[in-house]
């Protein structure tokens, strides 16, 4: 159709008038207007009701037919009907606005299309407008005409578009309810292999793997990499949980925390008052609701609502430290039953590390719980058998409980089906008499002279003999056949040494241990040594420059009083004695002093300042202590203790504390771990049974941890 064509129409345009339609609507026009619906549209006169009546027809014509109604809808002027003008308006470039300028008119009209905008982009067709420019960038609004094919299409696209966007929020919301993410954990030392239904995963040391787990009941297992059942149980998983865990064990410290947050200008005590903090350990299967944030951090602050002082974000986060830290968890809130059975459970996956075994000793001992601590020995030599480490452990808990008759009796049978044995030589000697027990470790040495067990047990009875000859016979041979046993017999094979008068040997057994452990400054107690060392062997050369070897061990800010103690012992520059030499001579002339005769020494302390004897720190100050408190010199003797290393402590016997009035009155400064390292020496070295126990039962109550490491 020309625009002439179309300008008769628009002089002569009445849309009642079928004829005109006919005419618009091409060589088919005639058929079409016969149309029920097109026709009805045509006699109600309505624009509106013809467009969508032709758009109804042209579904079931043939291609031509529908080329030509297309061409008559694309004359969107013919459909004009009279309108309000539409609302315009946006906030941000989200709302509604006009674009466009199609189909411009002589008459300076044209038509602009009405379009749902977000950051003023056209998003949304709403509906097309036949307008001319008004003031002020505004519009004049004349009549309202149909959408164009283009704009259908897109609005139709549009339409399906957010149809499938809320299929898949529905099917999201539907999902997230019908499903739950479960945190799996790994607390332990070892890699463990987890089954929940159909997932499975391998999760390392320290390891948390999330999987999404269907809502439902599961049966689920925990296995060790060698196959060995850690747990067997069935769980619920919760679609609509906030948190589920699946903590091994309950081996992971996992913490919830409220974390606080305030309106400014909200005191900072109404921020501590509303925070709180719990863990859980110990339990297995964990599921929490109402949890904000789940292992993520939260954020340093937060759009407060409008009218709230305090807000609190409730958040779940994995600690480091695993099972250790978990077992301590417990342990703090009183709950050692638990703390020791997860620590037991926890030292089994690692039957190659004896450390974990200790610990777990040390709880069952503070749970008072002799049942468990049996079952400890037992588990750890059946997973352990061949493992010395293994047996000693063993054999100091059985004593521990009061076992030792079965004890002797246990390795002894094994100990006569293995006469030629070190293994079982050594384990049985260990527990026997001083004399018995020599006597056997003397006998097995002559045939197996390098096997460093044996040696160990030869070597610390005639250490505690004082036959210091011998002692460093056994210890220096140990450590030939098992080097790296010198930063554990490195302290003890130096006293010997040092006993002996033999200083420069001892000072390198000194520098092998330390060298050994990697440590830069093994403990206080080794500084000390040092300067007995040098000071006893007459080297003032090696003592001059002992402080240049000292230094890289001491650190790089070495405290100033320690350095004053080490120059005070190691003695001064031969040209220049500071006022400290005479301590130290006197330190030195106790120490000669009281390895010959105890009683000289004990007159030559009651007159010697209490600085030069807590320096001794070792046997010779228990040694002593013991005669100090024998005369009833109570105030001395406690000085003497207040100065003692745990080590050292373990050599205290009864005598001594009985001397005293109670190890709480040594010294308010005594620590905690010193006293009852004390009370549970004297206890090992008491007949009575109801004294012993007494005795335990003190110091456990100091310090429920306390414990006696093995020969």
């Amino acid at each position: 159709m020309t625009d002439d064509d179309l300008d008769a129409v628009d002089d002569a345009y009445d849309p009642t008038d079928a004829a005109m339609w006919a005419e618009l609507l091409g060589p088919d026009g005639s058929v079409l207007v016969q149309d029920r619906g097109v026709a009805h549209a045509i006699a109600t006169g309505s624009p509106k009701a013809i467009h969508a009546a032709l758009l109804k027809k042209r579904k079931g014509t043939t291609p031509a037919e529908s080329r030509r109604i297309d061409e008559a809808l694309d004359e969107r002027r013919l459909f004009a009907e009279a309108t309000k003008p539409p609302g315009l308006s946006t906030l941000n470039g989200v709302g509604t606005r006009l674009y466009g300028k199609a189909d411009r008119g002589d008459d300076g009209t044209y038509i602009a299309t009405r379009y749902l905008t977000a950051v003023f982009v056209p998003v949304v067709p709403l509906g097309s407008y036949l307008v001319s420019d008004g003031g002020s960038g505004g519009w004049t609004f004349h009549a309202k005409v149909p959408l164009s094919g283009v704009h259908r299409i897109w609005r139709a696209a549009v339409g399906v578009l957010c149809a499938v966007l809320a299929l898949l929020i529905v099917g999201a919301l539907w999902w997230s309810q019908g499903h739950a993410d479960v945190q799996l954990v790994n607390g332990l030392d070892v890699p463990v292999h987890i089954a929940i239904g159909e997932h499975e995963q391998t999760i390392r040391p320290g390891e948390r793997i999330a999987v999404e787990v269907a809502e439902g009941t599961y049966a689920l297992g925990v296995t060790t990499m060698n196959g060995t059942v850690l747990d067997e149980r069935t769980v619920e998983v919760d679609g609509g949980a906030d948190l589920i865990v699946c903590n091994v064990l309950g081996a992971a410290p996992i913490v919830l925390e409220g974390v606080p947050y305030t309106a400014s200008g909200v005191p900072e005590r109404v921020a501590e008052e509303n925070g709180w903090i719990r863990t859980k350990a110990g339990v297995p299967w964990i599921v929490v609701d109402d949890v904000d944030l789940v292992f993520e951090a939260s954020p340093d602050q937060i759009d407060m609502p409008r009218g709230k002082d305090v807000v609190v974000r409730s958040v779940a986060r994995l600690d480091s430290g695993g099972w250790r830290v978990a077992v301590q968890a417990l342990y703090g809130t009183g709950e050692l039953q638990r703390a020791a059975e997860l620590a037991c459970r926890a030292a089994l996956t690692t039957p190659d590390d004896i450390e974990p075994f200790f610990l777990a000793w040390r709880y069952t001992q503070a749970a008072g719980d002799s049942e468990l601590s049996l079952r400890l020995a037992d588990d750890l030599v059946r997973v352990a058998p061949d493992v010395i480490d293994a047996h000693r452990i063993r054999q100091e808990i059985l004593l521990g409980e009061g076992a030792e008759d079965a004890l002797l009796s246990e390795y002894r049978t094994r100990f006569e089906a293995n006469a030629d044995s070190p293994f079982h030589g050594y384990l049985y000697a260990r527990i026997l008499p001083h004399d018995e027990g020599l006597a056997i470790y003397e006998r097995l040495i002559a045939t197996h002279p390098d096997d460093p067990w044996l040696r160990r047990g030869a070597g610390w009875i005639t250490y505690q003999r004082g036959e210091w000859s011998a002692a460093i016979e056994h210890l220096s041979r140990e450590v030939q056949t098992a080097p790296e046993r010198i930063v554990e017999l490195g302290g003890m094979l130096a006293r010997a040494q040092l006993a002996t008068g033999d200083g420069m040997a001892a000072l390198d057994s000194l520098l092998a241990a330390i060298e050994g452990s990697g440590d830069a400054m093994a403990t206080w107690d080794l500084t000390l040594t040092y300067g007995r060392v040098y000071t006893v062997a007459g080297q003032p050369t090696a003592a001059r420059a002992s402080l240049d070897i000292l230094a890289p061990l001491i650190g790089e800010n070495p405290d100033p009083d320690m350095l004053a103690e080490i120059q005070a012992i190691l003695g001064a520059d031969e040209d220049a004695e500071p006022a400290s030499s005479a301590g130290s001579r006197r330190f030195v002339e106790l120490t000669r002093l009281a390895r010959s005769d105890v009683g000289a020494a004990a007159d030559l302390a009651l007159t010697t300042d209490a600085d030069v004897l807590v320096r001794l720190r070792d046997a010779t100050q228990v040694a002593l202590a013991a005669e100090l408190a024998r005369r009833g010199e109570s105030e001395p003797a406690a000085r003497l203790l207040d100065g003692l290393t745990v080590e050292a402590a373990r050599h205290v016997t009864a005598e001594v504390l009985a001397a005293l009035p109670s190890v709480a009155d040594v010294s308010e400064d005594l620590g905690i771990e010193l006293r009852s390292a004390l009370l549970v020496s004297a206890a090992r070295r008491v007949d009575d049974p109801a004294e012993r126990e007494r005795l335990m039962t003190e110091a456990r109550r100091l310090d429920p941890l306390q414990w006696i490491a093995p020969r």
